[in-house]
């Protein structure tokens, strides 16, 4: 008699699976800047307005402050509590700030989710480095590195 049970609950669970995550990471692997931008701040812009349009369901929030951390952009369901953070950096060409970056995931992680960490036209010893630090720094699945170059 619990049999039928279990798999009604295991049919409501499967159907009540938040996607907020995997829609996010849809979107990022979708998102093309819409122009050659100079400076960090005009990638954000443009990927904010870029994932308001594919995210309905979400708020995306720009420069979202909390304590001492701000996140570049923050994404939350409107459904359910589920958060990511997005960290994006623009031709990150210093150790000082890769640190600066690993720092800032370090403070995010307790806040949400998961946080997506872009790294558009930097240096590739210093993406060496932010990887290997974010693999020893976090669990698996709650961040990830996307890098890009973009010419």
């Amino acid at each position: 008699m619990s049999w039928p049970i279990v798999i009604v609950l295991g049919i409501g669970a499967y159907l009540l699976r938040d996607k907020t995550v995997s829609k996010v990471k849809k979107a990022l692997d979708d998102w093309d800047p819409k122009g050659l931008w100079e400076k960090e701040i005009d990638y954000r812009a443009d990927l904010a307005c870029f994932l308001r349009e594919e995210l309905p369901e979400s708020f995306v929030v720009e420069e979202y402050g909390h304590g001492r951390s701000r996140k570049d952009i923050k994404i939350e369901s409107k459904e359910s509590d589920k958060a990511v953070a997005i960290e994006l950096k623009y031709n990150l060409n210093s150790s000082n700030e890769a640190n600066r970056l690993l720092g800032q995931t370090l403070r995010y992680k307790d806040s949400v989710d998961v946080i997506f960490v872009i790294l558009i036209n930097c240096n590739p010893n210093h993406v060496a480095e932010i990887e290997k630090s974010l693999q020893h720094n976090f669990e698996e699945d709650t961040v990830e590195l996307i890098t890009m170059e973009i010419e």
